[in-house]
């Protein structure tokens, strides 16, 4: 499997894309763990490496690839008993995020310093070095959402990049306002990405009420669910 540039891998692109570049931070942490793990499966499926098994994904055919985040899911997914596709996507995330921002960090696309919230509480910035890189990515998020411009004819990684946004809520992507004015948009790019963009949807629903419980918990209340999607 041939290297791929730093910035156009689906992974670098949603952690660059989640970066306040005004506040120097990282925002929707939560979510961001999802989209990395998503962008990664999918390009191993597309690729060729991950086949889709009854809902599962299974090593079609196992290389090293250059990329270690990569391998660790090629050599995992082929250890270890089938499991569904969003089982893998909720699996590790903190370390996730940690080594993209790793990776971008050593490519020279970021800086991560530590400081602090008000004189007091520590906190990790995030300096984005080539801001025009992440405005590229957004006038390509812009370009994906246009009904005119048939699926076939946009970048693969353009396509999986808005549509797995989407699915998992990241709204440093896509606001909600953009998501209900391209709704019939989206879910024509989903018919496109494959199980991966199913899976994460899957995973978000999972998330999202994990965190009302934990919610309704800490509040010692009721509460409502989230809707899923975008």
């Amino acid at each position: 499997m041939g290297g791929v540039d730093v910035r156009d891998a689906l992974a670098s692109r949603f952690y660059l894309l989640s970066c306040d570049l005004a506040g120097e931070r990282l925002t929707a942490r939560a979510e961001l763990g999802y989209a990395l793990h998503a962008a990664t499966l999918h390009e191993l499926f597309h690729a060729g490496l991950l086949r889709n098994e009854r809902g599962k994904p299974a090593v079609r055919r196992s290389c090293r690839t250059g990329d270690a985040a990569k391998d660790r899911f090629l050599t995992a997914i082929g250890r270890l008993p089938p499991r569904p596709w969003s089982w893998w996507i909720g699996r590790g995330l903190p370390a996730a995020v940690r080594l993209t921002g790793e990776r971008l960090s050593d490519a020279g696309l970021v800086r991560h310093w530590s400081g602090r919230a008000l004189l007091i509480f520590p906190t990790r910035r995030v300096q984005v070095l080539r801001p025009e890189v992440v405005a590229d990515l957004r006038r390509r998020v812009h370009g994906v959402l246009q009904d005119g411009l048939p699926v076939q004819r946009i970048a693969w990684r353009d396509v999986a990049m808005v549509s797995l946004a989407a699915e998992c809520r990241l709204r440093s992507v896509l606001s909600e306002q953009q998501c209900a004015r391209h709704d019939a948009r989206l879910r024509e790019l989903r018919g496109h990405v494959g199980p991966v963009a199913s899976a994460l949807h899957e995973a978000e629903l999972g998330r999202q009420a994990a965190a009302a419980v934990a919610n309704r918990v800490g509040s010692g209340g009721a509460g409502g669910g989230g809707g899923g999607g975008c």
